[in-house]
């Protein structure tokens, strides 16, 4: 089973830190912070932002995540955007997800430099000295450090580092790379006001708690006594009271509730774990059904469009929670409108390729959005939501 991070809204991003935090912080809202790179692009050839299919104009950055590949070198961030001003119905024109991926700089350079054939060395030896070549040296060379100290080490020349690969690789003038400067997006009075998000792994599931539950059968049976009739639940709970593999508590977590939704029942007390997440993240894991009345359900995994540059099959990586929508707030009330949405969904290629883009280019990846459970409430009794 994949590990489960959850995202936990934090502080606000005070204003301006934004140019100082790039690509590898995890934020909610505020403007794009891409991987930008000096030699061989032009100012904005790099630009990745994107627009809105419905409208054509600027979206909305709703999620930015730093999330590097396992067993990868490479630098990998997440972004996933809205346009809060599209009269376009369709949620798929709204919505939108992207992925930046360039190779880290130092492993490439280590990697070209491990590459490269190792020369042998011819020794010579001295026919006097026992091959010393210094072995006349008394330690009055100008160089020496003086008695007891160790000689002045000379400082070698920095050496370029050669890229491995036709990727561009940003170096300082001692040829020491260093990672690209973060380019942000468009400013636009449509952002969403921007928020730090704290990650954290899920908690464990609390054990069942094994004690005396003398009390509770008499009360269970006082309220028969009185009349009261025991669910068939109750009733195989008691009957299987003497099998030691079995716990009476557990039988009586599968009556259906009241409400008829297993699946809203069953994120509730999952979710329970943390009730402040607002995101989930599993790489390749099953996401949380808020609702068996949400519409449309769940793709199946044939049904997911494959990866446009591999081909691969793309798979589930980020869960958006109705929650998320608590700390989406604009920045300027009143130029667009806030979405509304029962969970999100973000599907990213599962070999994590860069294809034949440029590095840090933006690759996008395809977005599931479920609407509002109550929507359907809503349309079931003939009420517009």
């Amino acid at each position: 089973m994949a590990a489960v991070q959850l995202g936990l809204c934090d502080a606000e991003m005070p204003a301006g830190n934004e140019k100082k935090d790039g690509y590898w912080a995890n934020k909610i809202g505020g403007v794009c912070a891409y991987p930008g790179f000096a030699p061989g692009c032009e100012e904005g050839e790099m630009d990745p932002r994107e627009m809105c299919k419905g409208c054509g104009r600027t979206s909305s950055l709703v999620l930015q995540v730093y999330a590097p590949a396992e067993g990868s070198a490479d630098h990998r961030a997440l972004y996933v955007t809205v346009c809060v001003a599209c009269p376009a119905a369709d949620e798929t024109d709204v919505w939108a997800a992207g992925r930046a991926q360039f190779p880290d700089p130092v492993a490439v350079a280590a990697a070209a430099e491990k590459s490269k054939p190792v020369q042998p060395k011819n020794t010579v030896f001295s026919t006097s000295d026992w091959g010393v070549d210094a072995a006349d040296d008394w330690g009055d060379a100008e160089d020496d450090g003086g008695w007891g100290a160790p000689p002045k080490a000379k400082a070698a020349a920095p050496k370029p580092v050669e890229a491995a690969t036709a990727d561009a690789l940003v170096q300082t003038a001692e040829g020491v790379p260093q990672l690209p400067k973060p380019v942000l997006g468009e400013d636009h009075p449509g952002r969403f006001v921007c928020h730090y998000l704290n990650v954290v792994a899920e908690p464990a599931a609390q054990p069942k708690l094994a004690g005396d539950y003398t009390h509770e059968d008499h009360l269970l049976k006082r309220y028969v006594e009185e009349g009261g009739v025991v669910p068939k639940a109750a009733a195989d709970a008691e009957a299987a009271a003497g099998d030691g593999e079995k716990d009476a508590k557990e039988i009586y977590e599968k009556v259906t509730p009241k409400h008829g939704d297993l699946a809203f029942h069953r994120f509730q007390k999952r979710v329970g774990r943390l009730p402040t997440q607002c995101l989930r993240y599993s790489v390749g894991g099953a996401p949380l059904a808020v609702s068996d009345r949400a519409e449309p359900q769940f793709p199946a995994p044939e049904s997911v469009p494959p990866c446009a540059d591999c081909g691969a099959s793309r798979q589930c990586e980020i869960q958006l929670l109705p929650a998320f929508l608590n700390h989406l707030a604009l920045a300027m009330p009143g130029i667009g409108e806030v979405p509304s949405f029962g969970t999100v969904l973000v599907f990213t290629c599962s070999r994590h390729c860069r294809g034949d883009r440029p590095p840090g280019a933006i690759q996008p990846e395809w977005v599931f959005v479920q609407a509002d459970p109550d929507d359907a409430i809503l349309k079931a009794v003939g009420v517009a939501p």
